[in-house]
């Protein structure tokens, strides 16, 4: 997403480069090329798209037999992907559902002050702080939703994981994601 990704000074270069350099930028979805446009003035036919992909034979589909809605939710911890909004949202959702439990998979500079939301919320015992793992298709298959709460998204590997595990997902609209 150009306008996210580039801010002052290197947005200035990547400019230069894409225009004098011989530079062409490569987009993600549809909507990231739109950005391209929008930032660069680089017309979005122009800039070419490689859709992200994914194995999908490493996904199965069909739910287990359980009594508990698990959600779940992959990403970095960072400001973009938002789980704090999450953790905000399904506080919420818990009171009136108190049979749900939130997996959140991955790790970074944020795991503190999401860790101290889940501890403000009393939702110790409902959310998982799973940390990073290599078995994403696993834990989606043992998964019912999935949740997504970033402010913007290119086209998140996660959301296509999804999808290939059968899984309805739910996710603001962030960008590409639509």
């Amino acid at each position: 997403v150009a306008e996210k990704e580039a801010p002052g000074f290197l947005r200035l270069m990547m400019k230069w480069a894409y225009k004098f350099g011989g530079f062409t930028p490569v987009a993600i979805s549809p909507y990231c090329a739109d950005t391209f446009e929008a930032v660069y003035k680089r017309p979005a036919n122009t800039v070419p798209t490689i859709i992200n992909g994914i194995d999908l034979s490493r996904f199965r589909q069909g739910r287990r037999e359980h009594t508990t809605v698990k959600l779940i939710n992959v990403g970095r911890f960072n400001p973009q992907k938002n789980q704090k909004l999450l953790i905000s949202a399904f506080a919420e959702i818990h009171r009136q559902c108190p049979n749900t439990v939130l997996e959140i998979v991955g790790d970074g500079y944020l795991r503190g002050e999401l860790e101290d939301a889940v501890r403000a919320n009393k939702l110790e015992n409902a959310v998982i702080m799973q940390g990073e793992s290599d078995l994403i298709s696993e834990k989606l298959g043992e998964s019912d939703i999935f949740v997504l709460s970033s402010d913007y998204e290119g086209l998140p590997v996660s959301v296509l994981e999804a999808m290939a595990s059968g899984l309805p997902i739910v996710t603001t609209k962030a960008g590409g994601v639509v």
